[in-house]
């Protein structure tokens, strides 16, 4: 996983502490896990001692630890955040504001889900209303184009009445014509 970074001189290298590029202020409860974390991570930049170095290197039983524990850090990192869980003391005021945060959020959550059902509602209402004046357009259409077709029929018979009644009124004339005539004769 990590690798191991040659020394300069030829010499065997000294265990150097590298703090965390990543965090400006490193948490002192958790700087052990920090330093566990550097380890495990891909970072070239970390030296490690070689298992042979630190069992020579007298006085580093931390380093000694670690290099036992290397391949047990992806499980402690996993670990880790169960700690929280069992020991809430620690994080009792965090917890709370977590709590209230994550209250905050439901209220809202539920707020606006509430908000999306009446919304949703008024779009259904709003949809029934489209359809029920699309329905009464296209009847009102629909009587609009019957009483057009009663308007011309009326028509119709309204010029075939005047064009009687004008042949009549013609016969009429031309009879009444007819017998004025007889009568002078």
């Amino acid at each position: 996983m990590n690798e191991e970074k040659p020394a300069k001189s030829g010499k065997s290298a000294e265990v150097r502490p590298v703090l965390s590029r990543e965090s400006t202020r490193p948490n002192p409860a958790y700087a052990n896990v920090d330093r566990l974390i550097e380890l495990a991570s891909d970072d070239k930049s970390v030296d490690i001692l070689s298992p042979e170095e630190a069992t020579d290197s007298k006085g580093n039983t931390m380093w000694k630890i670690l290099l036992q524990l290397k391949p047990l850090l992806p499980y402690l990192t996993r670990l880790v955040p169960l700690l929280d869980i069992v020991v809430p003391v620690q994080n009792a005021a965090l917890s709370n504001e977590v709590r209230q945060d994550m209250t905050k959020i439901q209220t809202l959550q539920q707020e606006v889900s509430i908000t999306v059902q009446d919304q949703s509602l008024q779009l259904k209402r709003i949809e029934e209303e489209l359809i029920r004046l699309r329905d009464a357009s296209q009847r009102h259409t629909l009587v609009q184009a019957d009483l057009a077709e009663d308007l011309e029929s009326v028509a119709k018979v309204a010029r075939l009445v005047g064009i009687g009644l004008a042949i009549l009124l013609g016969a009429l004339i031309v009879m009444t014509g007819v017998l004025l005539v007889r009568i002078t004769h």
